[in-house]
């Protein structure tokens, strides 16, 4: 893609991280190994100029312990 500065052509980069169910607790599991946590991963995306533009949360409460209207 060209930068609308400059005109030169710019390669980017970007990771789409899709996680179901099961993936995200896998996931989890593999953060606790290193010491941590959701916030800590997203804090270190930020430091490697990593940024977020999506995030869908789909939540199944089949007890109802989360009390939503």
């Amino acid at each position: 893609m060209k930068s609308p500065e400059t005109q030169a052509v710019e390669q980017k980069f970007g990771t789409t991280l899709y996680l179901t169910g099961k993936g995200t607790r896998l996931f989890e599991k593999t953060l606790l190994k290193q010491n941590m946590n959701w916030r800590n991963f997203f804090e270190k995306t930020r430091q490697y100029r990593g940024h977020l533009i999506r995030l869908d949360i789909a939540i199944n409460d089949k007890w109802g312990l989360l009390d939503m209207n």
